[in-house]
């Protein structure tokens, strides 16, 4: 929970987007690609590098990162990522397939305060085919990163991921069943 020092600190910083509520739950931004790279809850414009597209597949808009070996979209938050380190806490919701496995990132909250600057990070999988979440950096296992191999699904078919952290404790759950879990002491940068 956040102090009421915290609190104002948070309100006084004029940050984009929702109220920030002390025990609720947060949303800092969210995509669903009907509005192009813009976030429905921040006004946070994303930017297309590197032959990243929108497109329509399977009668949903994605993030189509299938042009390009670098393929992302980057997204400048300045500030409002600040909120998971007051709390220690972050979860990151997202729908996902693959055409084939490589050795590629599904997201990363950048952060040039941690090492490798992997704020939080996840690989969902990396190219053997393991789940990977770090935050505050890489890859100690007792302090920065929790992992697990490959889970035995089709990664060809569209899987839910969430990678939660609560203060010591993370977790990786897929379509809502908890696939990992484990406890990291390294607060969020």
């Amino acid at each position: 929970a956040l102090s009421g020092e915290e609190t104002a600190l948070l309100h006084s910083e004029g940050l984009p987007g929702p109220v920030i509520t002390e025990n609720g739950l947060n949303l800092i931004a969210s995509w669903d690609f009907e509005s192009g790279t813009k976030d429905s809850v921040s006004g946070l414009e994303g930017e297309l590098l590197n032959g990243a597209a929108l497109a329509e597949m399977d009668d949903r808009n994605v993030l189509d990162l299938s042009g390009g070996e670098s393929a992302a979209m980057k997204v400048a938050t300045g500030e409002l990522l600040d909120l998971t380190a007051v709390r220690d806490q972050v979860t990151v919701a997202f729908w996902q397939k693959f055409e084939s496995i490589g050795n590629t990132s599904s997201f990363n909250g950048q952060s040039d305060s941690a090492s490798h600057t992997r704020g939080f990070h996840g690989h969902a999988p990396w190219g053997g085919g393991a789940i990977y979440w770090d935050t505050a950096g890489c890859c100690d296992g007792n302090t920065q990163r929790i992992y697990k191999d490959n889970p035995g699904f089709d990664y060809k078919q569209w899987h839910h991921f969430a990678f939660v952290k609560d203060k010591g404790k993370k977790s990786i759950w897929i379509d809502g069943q908890l696939f990992h879990q484990g406890n990291n002491s390294a607060a969020l940068p």
